[in-house]
């Protein structure tokens, strides 16, 4: 499941052997006491071990043989309250985090993450969220795996959405970010989420982001456009974390970005691009559990103008083996 936030991996009994990131132990248990048989599409054929705790083997065994496997194909969703939106067809999915409408009560566990994404493609994740790494042990890590340079979304002038607060690693000590969500539509042929934020208002030539996501189910490509108004000249970043995977510039337009790895790949291609833009690699990091890290690929795309600024960048599938063959 994408990490959206903190996490700490923390539970209080660990009944089970699955990684702290597989949640198909709750399909599981959902499956036995609710009778969902479209869960066991899900799991892959597992045996887990927190059903058994709950029924003796007896019960567990009937449960599953009575059980008829049912067909479920997983749409688009819109959780407008807690600011998520899923575009998704198939094994294709991109869960977007639309922010918040109004400032939250609690800002302790947030990371600066308005309208960062995450995106799946056939068989894996390609760009995700860095998750967490830790709390208190190195605040310079927790501040970095929290800031907007560490989710894919755009920093203008090098500077948070929301700041941090002084007193220590949790909470915020402004919330700014708010959002507006201008549309969500939904539909067989595609999705569309249009929504803008105000967390670059406290510049002193006030900036305003807005984001539309736009994706096509029938050719299998995501555009994302970002409007960014005001007047005068800043610094604008946009910040790409993929997993652990190689990827590469396009020899003739280095602003075209690749992965390689499998037969299933994407491709991020900058669409009427402005002039000055550029583009580059980085070493970043990525982390799937508390206190661990591993290093993976950051693709930054940097730009100095005078707003207004607009820039679409398409992401599309490749499948190689269909393309060889």
């Amino acid at each position: 499941v994408p990490i959206i936030g903190d996490s700490d991996d923390g539970r209080w009994f660990n009944l089970g052997l699955c990684n702290s990131n597989d949640h198909r132990y709750l399909l599981a248990l959902g499956a036995v006491l609710f009778g969902r048989g479209d869960f066991f599409k899900y799991l892959g054929g597992n045996s887990y071990e927190e059903v058994a705790w709950l029924l003796n083997e007896e019960q567990e065994q009937k449960i599953y043989d009575d059980l008829q496997s049912q067909s479920y194909n997983p749409t688009s969703r819109a959780y407008p309250e807690s600011g998520f939106y899923i575009m998704r067809t198939n094994d294709l999915y991109m869960f977007i985090c639309g922010g918040y409408q109004r400032k939250p009560i609690h800002t302790g566990h947030l990371h600066n993450d308005t309208f960062s994404f995450e995106l799946y493609a056939k068989d894996k994740a390609f760009i995700i969220d860095p998750g967490t790494y830790v709390y208190t042990s190195y605040p310079e890590w927790r501040n970095k795996f929290r800031s907007t340079t560490y989710h894919n979304t755009v920093v203008v002038d090098g500077r948070e959405q929301n700041e941090f607060s002084e007193k220590g690693v949790f909470g915020l000590k402004s919330f700014d970010a708010i959002a507006k969500l201008n549309n969500w539509e939904s539909n067989d042929e595609y999705d569309l989420f249009d929504a803008e934020h105000y967390g670059y208002h406290k510049l002193e030539n006030p900036v305003t982001h807005r984001r539309k996501i736009y994706f096509d189910k029938k050719k299998k490509y995501w555009e994302i456009t970002d409007i960014l108004t005001s007047k005068g000249e800043h610094r604008f970043e946009w910040q790409f974390h993929f997993a652990p995977m190689k990827i590469e510039q396009d020899k003739d337009n280095p602003l075209i970005v690749r992965t390689k790895c499998g037969e299933t790949n994407i491709e991020l291609i900058p669409k009427e691009t402005p002039d000055g833009l550029r583009c580059e690699i980085l070493d970043g990091w990525v982390s799937y559990g508390y206190g661990r890290k591993v290093k993976a690929p950051i693709v930054r795309y940097e730009l100095n103008e005078e707003l207004p600024v607009e820039l679409k960048i398409r992401i599309k599938t490749i499948d190689i083996g269909a393309k060889n063959g």
